[in-house]
């Protein structure tokens, strides 16, 4: 099975930090040396591509659907109705991981040399509707894991990041570009779901002053 690679923050570069029981250091790449659901095992990386995949990931993704204020990223909950809209907080630790695929004989042919998924974990969530007031914050559960594996791709999920994902991609470095496609970010999945996250909260938003404004159909 092709092995994940695990990061953790590069200061804030990569919005990353502490694997808790894992067993990571902060401010370091790490790689898992062993894919299997019980195992925490890692080792340090500082294979460039891996580290250019994360970099391109945050600046594609993350900075696009996600407001960092101090220690907490921030998404916008546009939903079809005012009543229901609102806004979604997540906080740290924060960390990302890399699961590169196999190369294939197509893939070199297109001159791919790197392509797999890339994760943002978050440890808690808390939600706001227009009108209302924050809710306590809970342990995030990604909702589109159920079992042992992704539902979207199959991918084996390892123990020590289960149930915390809050944005995933597949990422592609072709031809000397990058591409990250968003597969999920917060709740929401589909590409019309996506558009649910634009545009990004104002800070009157994210304070409660000013009501998210509904995503008309």
């Amino acid at each position: 099975m092709t092995q994940p690679k695990v990061l953790t923050s590069i200061a804030t570069l990569l919005l990353a930090a502490l694997l808790g029981a894992c067993g990571a250091e902060p401010d370091q790449l790490r790689r898992v040396r062993s894919f299997e659901v019980s195992s925490c095992n890692s080792e340090l990386t500082t294979d460039p591509l891996d580290t250019e995949a994360a970099i391109q990931f945050r600046m594609q993704l993350t900075e696009k659907y996600f407001v960092r204020d101090r220690d907490v990223l921030i998404v916008a909950n546009h939903e079809t109705a005012a009543a229901a809209s609102g806004v979604r907080q997540y906080r740290g630790p924060f960390y990302t991981y890399l699961h590169p695929r196999k190369l294939t004989d197509e893939d070199h042919a297109r001159q791919i040399d790197w392509a797999g998924m890339v994760f943002l974990h978050a440890e808690g969530v808390r939600s706001r509707i227009n009108g209302s007031n924050f809710g306590e914050w809970q342990r995030v559960r990604t909702r589109n894991f159920t079992d042992q594996t992704r539902a979207s791709d199959g991918l084996t999920r390892w123990v020590c990041l289960k149930n915390a994902e809050i944005a995933w991609a597949e990422v592609t470095h072709e031809q000397g570009i990058w591409r990250v496609k968003p597969l999920a970010i917060s709740v929401y999945e589909t590409v019309d779901e996506l558009q649910r996250l634009l545009p990004l909260p104002t800070p009157r938003q994210i304070s409660g002053n000013e009501p998210v404004s509904p995503k008309i159909p």
